[in-house]
């Protein structure tokens, strides 16, 4: 008796690649074969004596290739091309961080987790001033070099993560540590809360006057660090800037580092 088209695929959705191409090509010679039968103007073969007859068999089979044939083409898809697509990646993009659909974005904040001036500004006023000062408050304050989390309230992203970067004195302040760390803990952070992509702002580079070779040096290590750290999550980062030139040194920076 034979089966229905669904429960021919069941019967094969553990397969691999190898084992579904083969299934595919002996159906297609089996098809073939009744092809020569169902289409002959002769009749009277053995074949037709027995039920079901090679034209129900031939319809039937067609049902199979075309369902062998889409759980094919859905299993590629699916652990193949979006696979690929779906690695975790760096990259760099001109555009206001207030604008961007990822699932967190980071606020170059400050310790006392108020509204500043720049990117902190910027993330208050779209987010709405009053809701998010109000979870600030709650939080209370965040040290130089760690993140906090709030929700994104009405900017695209679902959630915010406020890092506190290092104002730049000499270098041997520990600024660079902290500046890694301002990355490495809004990640894992963002990674915590189940994000998948996340936004930054190029922490520190504005007025607390880290300088901005540096300061895209530590960025790009930081994150590429946790992409090695962390092989098995996918996380897309985008570092938000606002002008060519910071776009054209992240880039840069970027091709000598990766």
């Amino acid at each position: 008796m034979m089966i229905s088209p669904d429960y021919y695929v069941e019967q094969h959705k553990n397969d691999n690649f190898r084992a579904l191409i083969k299934e595919r090509d002996e159906l297609i010679c089996e098809i073939k074969a009744l092809e020569k039968i169902v289409f002959s103007p002769n009749k009277t073969s053995p074949e037709w004596k027995f039920m079901p007859g090679p034209d129900v068999k031939y319809q039937v089979y067609l049902e199979y290739l075309s369902h062998l044939c889409m759980f094919i083409k859905e299993k590629y898809n699916r652990e193949i091309v979006n696979k690929e697509s779906t690695e975790s990646s760096i990259e760099v993009k001109k555009v206001s961080i207030t604008a961007i659909s990822t699932d967190a974005v980071v606020n170059a904040a400050n310790n006392q987790l108020a509204r500043g001036g720049g990117v902190c500004g910027a993330i208050f006023k779209a987010a709405g001033y009053t809701k998010l000062t109000k979870a600030c408050a709650a939080i209370g304050g965040c040290k130089t070099g760690e993140a906090v989390i709030t929700p994104g309230f009405d900017l695209p992203a679902k959630y915010i993560i406020h890092t506190v970067g290092p104002v730049w004195h000499d270098g041997n302040q520990n600024e660079p540590k902290l500046l890694y760390s301002c990355y490495k803990q809004s990640l894992l952070l963002a990674k915590e809360y189940g994000c998948h992509s996340i936004a930054f702002p190029l922490i520190s580079a504005g007025i607390f006057g880290y300088p901005k070779d540096k300061a895209w040096r530590k960025a790009i290590q930081a994150c590429q660090d946790f992409i090695y750290s962390n092989p098995d999550y996918e996380m897309k980062i985008t570092i938000a800037v606002i002008d060519d030139e910071m776009k054209k040194m992240g880039e840069q920076v970027m091709k000598e580092l990766l």
